[in-house]
């Protein structure tokens, strides 16, 4: 099966009209329903005027913030990113927007990954104080050894994802790095460049095989369609391949059917 390695494209205008609906709703409640007041400030003097971690809107300002903790604003201008952080828009806490322009602008300008979101496998992730790329198969991430390890896996760097540590910290660090296609994981999805067959590593018998995913479903199940590694052709030689996805055991031959009694001329 061909499939596309284009990572998912979210349209702006679609996350604009979101955040538009969103102003307009809150709009329409009265200043008690937003509760401006209960924001929650800290003691004067204390270096940071709200409590960090926390998100903050203007009524007036459809975009939501997040306060980090060395008290800078990261706006957040995809609600999968939100939800990715936060499980209710009731989490928004109300300010004037005066006071949330008293907040200094984080250098990023945007927020990375939360912890509420589930990544699939042979998702690629990074944080943004650190430039080394995991790839995640299971509950383990696997780190990258450079630039070149990287890309014989075919992957590029747009698929990177940047995620918070809270993210990394759920993943188990695989204590050696990939360096080859011969260092993937079970459980790696795959293929080979010269080849449409997506293949997943699995372990029979003791030792990996790759066996061949046979259909679309069987790949949602495994993987991530937009992040399926691309091989060399020579790559792998010494596993051989197993038996496909979804293959139902072969039933035992049926007995002969009885013979009718001879008879006698």
């Amino acid at each position: 099966m061909v499939l596309p390695l284009r990572p998912p494209r979210h349209s702006n205008r679609l996350i604009n009209v979101f955040f538009v609906i969103l102003f307009l709703l809150s709009s329409l409640l009265p200043p008690s329903t937003l509760n401006i007041a209960s924001a929650q400030r800290l003691p004067k003097g204390n270096a940071c005027p709200v409590v960090t971690g926390k998100p903050y809107r203007s009524p007036t300002v459809t975009t939501v913030f997040v306060v980090t903790s060395d008290c800078k604003k990261r706006p957040i201008f995809n609600p999968s990113v939100y939800f990715s952080h936060y499980a209710s828009w009731s989490d928004v806490i109300f300010l004037e927007k005066k006071e949330i322009d008293a907040i200094p602008d984080h250098p990023l300008h945007f927020m990375p990954w939360g912890p509420r979101r589930t990544f699939e496998n042979n998702s690629l992730v990074k944080v943004t104080t650190d430039p080394r790329v995991y790839l995640l198969v299971g509950t383990t991430r696997y780190p990258f050894e450079n630039e070149a390890a990287f890309k014989s896996f075919g992957f590029t760097f747009d698929q990177i994802e940047d995620v918070t540590d809270t993210v990394l910290s759920k993943y188990q660090k695989n204590p050696t790095t990939l360096k080859t296609p011969n260092d993937a994981p079970p459980s790696f999805v795959f293929k080979y460049s010269n080849d449409p067959k997506v293949f997943v590593l699995t372990p029979q018998n003791g030792s990996l095989v790759k066996s061949h995913i046979q259909t679309i479903e069987d790949l949602k199940k495994l993987a991530r369609a937009d992040r399926i590694g691309i091989f060399a052709p020579t790559a792998l030689p010494s596993i051989p391949e197993g038996t496909p996805t979804g293959t139902a055991p072969s039933p035992p031959p049926s007995p002969p059917p009885p013979q009718p009694p001879s008879t006698a001329p």
